[in-house]
């Protein structure tokens, strides 16, 4: 029997720099009505740095709120996740990243839809937090909460949001059946669930107001490659959805997507390494080889020195700017 409504699940590794503001998100919209409801549980993937002298102060303050298990290596990332559904004891479990930031008043909206609309699956809207230059982006897919049933319905409508693992709040009894350790060490383990779980006719619930806040431009990110070959594993995951049998509809809608971004991803993140390079272009050739735009264009880019795609990014800005200006 589930001992919470609901979980907050919390993975970290080396998170000593966010993981305080993380946690106080949460504890902030917490009191005497709805304590009893809601339990954290963080799961610290072998951290070398500060991180668990900070949860451990935290469960001493906080000893029937927050569980901390420790794992005796780093396990990765997806099993991370995954090993947070098996600790968690609530009905459902909100993955919250340990940089990004729960919004003022989005645990009490989301307790009141647990009850009153159950549903397999809930997607809470984002706003993106620059780590770099302080700016703040709200997507706002849709201006009122919306309603999907089914695998196709849900990722047709919400496209890329539910990409980012701070946005899923899911029932704990769907992940666990799920069980897609196939994509563990892929960093889209939490996609494979989803297509899994909404492959059977699910329903889910799309908040349109910004529930969470996700930092991008994190500084944990090299600008090698490495970026780059994440946006394109996701493909690799999505084509999954073939196998249960999704509208082909859906899963083109995505790769059609990625490839009208795929030329300004390499101008951003474009890597200067040979290895880099071969690593980067095998991803993209599995993908795109069918388009004759990606030979005559984005593979010869490639090979550029990256002082050139510098030098056209330079550009591009100026020319913004220009835009703007007049």
């Amino acid at each position: 029997m589930n001992k919470f409504d609901l979980t907050i699940a919390i993975p970290t590794f080396n998170g000593s720099h966010w993981l305080g503001a993380a946690i106080d998100s949460v504890l902030s919209q917490l009191h005497d009505d709805n304590r009893g409801q809601v339990e954290i549980v963080i799961s610290d993937n072998a951290s070398t740095d500060q991180t668990p002298a900070i949860i451990e102060e935290y469960v001493k303050r906080y000893p029937e709120t927050i569980s901390y298990f420790r794992q005796k290596e780093n396990i990765g990332a997806d099993r991370n996740v995954d090993s947070l559904f098996h600790l968690a004891k609530g009905t459902y479990v909100w993955v919250l990243g340990d940089d990004d930031l729960i919004q003022n008043g989005a645990i009490e909206k989301l307790l009141g839809k647990l009850v009153s609309n159950p549903a397999a699956l809930y997607l809470c809207a984002p706003q993106f937090l620059n780590s770099e230059t302080g700016e703040l982006h709200a997507p706002h897919l849709f201006s009122t909460d919306v309603e999907t049933i089914g695998g196709d319905d849900f990722f047709q409508k919400t496209m890329w949001a539910s990409s980012a693992i701070s946005t899923l709040c899911v029932r704990r009894e769907d992940w666990l059946k799920a069980a897609t350790p196939e994509y563990f060490n892929t960093l889209w383990n939490h996609m494979g669930c989803l297509i899994k779980i909404l492959a059977a006719g699910q329903k889910a619930y799309v908040f349109a107001e910004t529930m969470v806040t996700i930092r991008v431009a994190s500084p944990r990110w090299k600008r090698n490659g490495s970026a780059l070959i994440l946006g394109l594993r996701i493909l690799d995951v999505l084509k999954s959805m073939l196998e249960y049998d999704y509208q082909y509809s859906t899963y083109k809608k995505f790769l059609d997507d990625r490839f009208r971004t795929n030329l300004s991803d390499l101008l951003m993140y474009h890597p200067a390494a040979f290895r880099d390079k071969i690593s980067v272009s095998l991803q993209m050739i599995k993908h795109f080889y069918k388009r004759p735009s990606f030979w005559c264009v984005h593979l010869p880019f490639i090979v550029l020195p990256k002082s050139v795609d510098q030098s056209i990014v330079t550009v591009v800005w100026q020319i913004k700017r220009l835009v703007k200006a007049v």
